[in-house]
């Protein structure tokens, strides 16, 4: 039930994420929004993988940078409480979403 109520609250946390992000933003700012997020839920991010456009298919763990989110994102984490990890990913596209995507 540990386990579920984490999955649970992180999946949660995840959904409402793109709320509080904006297109223009760094890899790296959206990477502390996702930890800061998951904080005020006593969940530590002990991975958080952020990549945007081109290095989502160049990279398959990027680790956030100073690249700036533009069509598409990834978010990926490993959240941690009370000893337990679950792991999400989240990918978004900004516009129609291509037909070698579909």
């Amino acid at each position: 039930e540990t386990y579920r109520k984490l999955g649970r609250e992180a999946g949660e946390i995840f959904g409402k994420i793109f709320e509080n992000i904006n297109i223009g933003e760094t890899e790296t700012e959206i990477a502390a929004k996702v930890k800061d997020a998951l904080a005020a839920r006593n969940i530590v991010s002990v991975v958080t993988l952020v990549g945007a456009d081109e290095r989502i298919e160049k990279f398959r763990h990027p680790t956030p940078t100073a690249n700036r989110w533009k069509k598409n994102l990834l978010i990926a984490v490993c959240a941690r409480r009370e000893g337990l990890i679950v792991n999400l990913s989240r990918i978004a596209r900004v516009g129609q979403i291509p037909d070698e995507l579909k």
